[in-house]
């Protein structure tokens, strides 16, 4: 008898403090900034609320955010479009945008130990999210897909007029074939030292 109350006891012990955990961590949850709109003029970062501990997390969340988002948009079994792969790229990783933002002019304008060897810790971590984008395979052929003037006639715009070449696409365009061919491990010319595929708007 006194085992089992014993036993009962240590497990309403261990539930009360893993409900107290759990509100802890969700009162952290609520209370990081960047998890809401900035309630600010122009919504700019309330800085006074801004903690280090908040740009931490924020960033690291970012990054696993943005993996999952990538990985939905790799793995999408719909063909490819601008709407479910460009933009939704272009869309992607609001979160470590945000925090990046604020946590690289506080870094610049700002700075303390704290915050340099904040940057030391992310540094690498960023790295690799970087190169786990640009040298995923399968977004960059869903991205190949969509430059082929050929295979996708019903692009919205066309590439080879040169008026439109500053039209927001046409930078998208440039701007996402510049870093993925750049990465790309997939070969497109046979032949070729570097596997640089030759589309319109990287020309």
């Amino acid at each position: 008898m006194k085992k089992r109350t014993l036993l009962l006891s240590i497990f309403a012990a261990a539930s009360i403090l893993a409900c107290k955990d759990k509100k802890e961590t969700e009162t952290v949850m609520a209370t990081n900034p960047f998890y809401e709109t900035f309630d600010t003029p122009y919504e700019l970062p309330p800085f006074e609320k801004i903690t280090q501990a908040d740009l931490k997390e924020a960033i690291e969340k970012g990054i696993a955010v943005q993996k999952d988002e990538i990985d939905a948009i790799a793995q999408n079994p719909e063909k490819a479009t601008w709407e479910n792969t460009i933009l939704a790229l272009e869309n992607s990783g609001r979160l470590l945008k945000k925090s990046r933002r604020v946590f690289s002019n506080l870094n610049s304008a700002n700075t303390n130990a704290e915050l340099q060897a904040m940057d030391l810790e992310l540094a690498p971590k960023l790295s690799a999210h970087q190169d786990d984008i640009y040298m995923n395979q399968a977004l960059f052929e869903r991205i190949a897909a969509i430059y082929e003037p050929d295979k996708n006639p019903e692009m919205p715009i066309s590439f080879s007029n040169p008026i439109r070449k500053n039209t927001a696409y046409w930078k998208i365009c440039i701007k996402i074939l510049k870093e993925t061919e750049l990465n790309s491990p997939m070969p497109t010319r046979p032949g070729s030292k570097r596997s640089t595929p030759n589309y319109p708007c990287s020309q």
